[in-house]
């Protein structure tokens, strides 16, 4: 296209070593804040990928040539974040994990994905101002500083900003301490239920014999009628969510393989089969002691959910371990096995947390990064399967709002009385 001379002739003129990057850098910028056309700033985008390589073979190169490689590069990006259409959903977050955005995206340049348009707006919700000048901090520490890896440090900002604007909402309104417990079967309560949450979590009962109210022998039906109706409550609960939703269900090894099957017969994406290690188990004499548990995440869109990593970040090894300046100071991401670092242990009787008379209480080091992770300040969380309300407890913590449904009345009540002590904590 003519119109992007201005920006391929400094290219041109960086390749041939007519002119440093550094010098070409300001006619470079000047001619990003100008353009409005997303086809044309897609082809800019190519050529500052060519800068970078041509960049990268070199091996001597000066701060100040990285410096302004790196701004002519993320300030493509951001600039073509600022002219496309806006996509941001009343109520949704930011999906740069997800390979569709929205149906706007159907109209972007065939350069640009529509997880790269994702991630391209949320980085122009920064003034481009601030970004320069963290670049500058950047490669002042360090000559070489990643553009990735400044990039990803203002994504995380800007989740965080968000996430804090809506939980400061969520207060405002009260509707981050807005609960309910019904004493209803997990079907009856699907059936009438008209609610919408984002996040649904169930660990029910194994059929191992555990009394919860109703004697052994309620826990223990016949396999296939103990199957049939978990598979119910995982196709019965799908309408009900949003479509940015997910299900989190915990079980036992017994059954974790046919839970795998029922939950994608349900129309569930499973978008991972996690393990919890519980740091110690049932003591197995002929046999492995038990010490773990299975937690499908699952969600009902698989392009497009709600994930927050700052709710399940921890330090990586280079940065505890090894003190490696390569590390990423905003940590990592946990592992596939939850419980090993952190540690999330099973809770003992004498356990500070421990409720008196529930033989199968959750801790609530598991249901805290669950509910963070996978919702937002103000959202909806469902528990088919209350218990000790140890769900309740992590959504009100966290700003959000609480339903739960119990069959036993006692634990019902028991858990109502949790959530309301940890209400006069807060007032």
């Amino acid at each position: 296209m003519a119109g992007s001379n201005g920006f391929a002739l400094e290219v041109s003129r960086i390749r041939t070593g007519d002119r440093s990057i550094a010098a070409a850098a300001p006619k470079m910028l000047a001619f990003l804040a100008e353009v409005t056309d997303s086809a044309l700033l897609a082809e800019c985008k190519a050529q500052a990928a060519a800068v970078a390589a041509y960049l990268a073979q070199k091996k001597d190169v000066a701060a100040e040539e990285h410096n302004a490689a790196l701004k002519i590069k993320l300030r493509v990006g951001h600039r073509l974040g600022e002219v496309l259409a806006d996509n941001v959903r009343a109520g949704r977050r930011w999906e740069s994990n997800s390979d569709t955005v929205s149906e706007l995206d159907r109209d972007l340049p065939e350069e640009i994905t529509e997880k790269q348009s994702s991630r391209v707006q949320q980085l122009a919700r920064v003034p481009w101002q601030e970004i320069a000048e963290r670049i500058d901090a950047a490669t002042k520490e360090n000559e070489r500083a990643s553009g990735a890896k400044v990039v990803r440090e203002f994504l995380r900002e800007v989740r965080s900003r968000d996430l804090a604007a809506k939980a400061a909402a969520a207060a405002r309104t009260g509707e981050g301490q807005a609960w309910n417990i019904h004493t209803v079967d997990v079907l009856e309560g699907l059936r009438a239920a008209v609610v919408q949450p984002r996040l649904v979590f169930a660990d029910p009962p194994y059929n191992i014999g555990v009394d919860y109210g109703r004697g052994v022998n309620a826990d223990r039906l016949p396999r296939e009628v103990y199957l049939a109706r978990c598979q119910a409550w995982m196709r019965d609960v799908r309408p009900l969510v949003r479509d940015d939703g997910s299900f989190w269900v915990l079980i036992n090894d017994e059954s974790a393989a046919e839970f795998n099957l029922a939950l994608r017969a349900a129309g569930w994406h499973i978008r991972q089969w996690l393990i919890w290690y519980e740091t110690f188990g049932v003591n197995h004499s002929s046999g492995f002691n038990r010490t773990h548990r299975h937690l499908f995440w699952a969600v009902k869109n698989s392009r497009r959910f709600v994930f927050n990593p700052d709710a399940v970040n921890r330090l990586s090894d280079r940065q505890e371990k090894y003190a490696d300046r390569r590390a990423d100071p905003s940590g990592k991401t946990w592992d596939s096995v939850w419980g090993v670092n952190p540690p999330i242990p099973r809770l003992v009787e004498n356990a500070r947390e421990r409720l008196s008379g529930f033989p199968t209480q959750l801790p609530l080091a598991l249901l805290l990064p669950i509910v963070g992770c996978a919702s937002e300040p103000g959202d909806l969380i469902l528990d088919l399967f209350t218990g000790s309300g140890t769900t309740g407890e992590a959504a009100l913590r966290q700003g959000r709002r609480f339903l739960g449904f119990e069959s036993d009345e006692t634990i019902a009540e028991q858990a109502r009385v949790r959530l309301r002590a940890f209400q006069g904590e807060l007032s």
